[in-house]
């Protein structure tokens, strides 16, 4: 039911809505630039990539209007609680593999009336939303036209409506700005290859009105930014743990070997895409690994271990979506501006925890208009 939402196609047509955000996400940057105080130029682009992915996410595809984050520069109370509730994620997986931790789980939602209290306020507004989104009079083809066709509750939302949509205004979003964040770090750390990836867009782009989502998927276009793309991808994974799966009852062969039934399995992510065994220099940021003609000491590389988005029958829906994004945003930052990483942001990834999730600090940048 949801797959068609995702599709290219649709993706496509909903074209006019997405480029708004991008452009608009420029514009607010440039806002800082020609500001009056000198020291808005330095801007937390993390902040400014999840302002741009939740209002995207919350306006054109899901919740038919936008959170207003980024035009008003600041979190709405809504995404805040998706922040704040990342920590939680490592206690809800381990209460679904112990029982005992999941009692634990349950204790301190009682103990903690403050965590209880802001994830009801979450499933309010979410269900207000949804609910205003499904009785609105449109024949807009976003995400929720598909989920609500074959709905016949008539006592408000169905589980599947609700569960689903809040997965996808979280995974929707979240993910992809932590990619653009991390793209946009290694290559502020790594001068050369920004210098090579920014003649890349600015010389296959004469103007702005240029980069569209056809123009910056179009294949071999911009092979070195594609490569950033998957490089950035394999060193900083939006989601760096497991995704797990349990092997049916009858159990499983994975890889030559049996695996008994009702088992948890998983690849562990940032392991896979930091191992000698997998990728030569495994922890250097060389986009040159994935061009055709890469250097002799990369052919070895094993490139099918990455696998971001997953594998198989229950793959990332929304994995044309992130590509739309990432591309679109990436080539605009590029495009239109020169950056500078911060001082204090020049150890940003040193600074994470994972709990699922990567929990993020700052990304300061300073910014400037591009030069001639």
């Amino acid at each position: 039911m949801l797959a068609p939402g995702f599709s290219d196609r649709v993706l496509l047509e909903q074209e006019p809505l997405l480029t708004r955000y991008f452009d608009l996400l420029v514009s607010e940057l440039k806002s800082k630039i020609d500001g009056p105080d000198p020291g808005e130029r330095r801007v937390d682009v993390m902040a400014y990539y999840n302002f741009t992915t939740f209002d995207i996410i919350g306006s054109d595809l899901v919740l038919g209007e936008p959170f207003g984050a980024l035009e008003g520069g600041e979190y709405h109370a809504w995404i805040r609680n998706v922040f704040e509730s990342i920590k939680m994620l490592g206690w809800i997986r381990l209460g679904f593999n112990y029982s005992a931790i999941g009692a634990v789980f349950s204790i301190l939602q009682t103990l903690v009336p403050s965590f209880a209290q802001k994830r009801k306020q979450h499933m309010k507004f979410t269900k207000e939303r949804l609910q205003k989104r499904l009785d609105s009079d449109t024949d807009r083809k976003d995400i929720i036209a598909y989920v609500h066709c074959d709905n016949d509750e008539k006592d408000g939302l169905s589980y599947e409506i609700l569960g689903n949509s809040r997965i996808l205004l979280t995974a929707g979003s979240e993910t992809t700005a932590t990619h653009l964040s991390g793209a946009t770090w290694y290559l502020l750390t790594h001068r050369e290859i920004l210098r090579r990836v920014q003649d890349e867009v600015r010389t296959a782009f004469r103007t702005a009105d240029e980069i569209t989502l056809r123009s910056v998927g179009m294949p071999g276009r911009l092979p070195y930014l594609d490569a950033v793309i998957q490089e950035s991808f394999r060193l900083y994974p939006s989601v760096p743990a497991a995704l797990p799966r349990i092997t049916g009852p009858e159990g499983a062969v994975i890889d030559g070997n049996f695996v008994p039934g009702k088992i948890s399995v998983g690849v562990h992510q940032w392991s896979t895409y930091r191992s000698a065994d997998n990728f030569a220099l495994p922890n250097d940021f060389i986009p040159e690994r994935w061009l055709p003609n890469a250097p002799q000491k990369f052919h070895t590389d094993n490139k099918e271990a990455l696998q971001p988005f997953h594998l198989g029958p229950r793959v990332c829906l929304g994995k044309s979506l992130a590509y739309f994004e990432i591309r679109s945003i990436l080539t605009r930052m590029l495009w239109n501006f020169d950056m500078q990483l911060e001082d204090e942001s020049q150890h940003w990834l040193d600074k994470q925890k994972e709990y699922t999730l990567w929990d993020k600090p700052s990304l300061w940048v300073r910014l400037d208009h591009r030069r001639a």
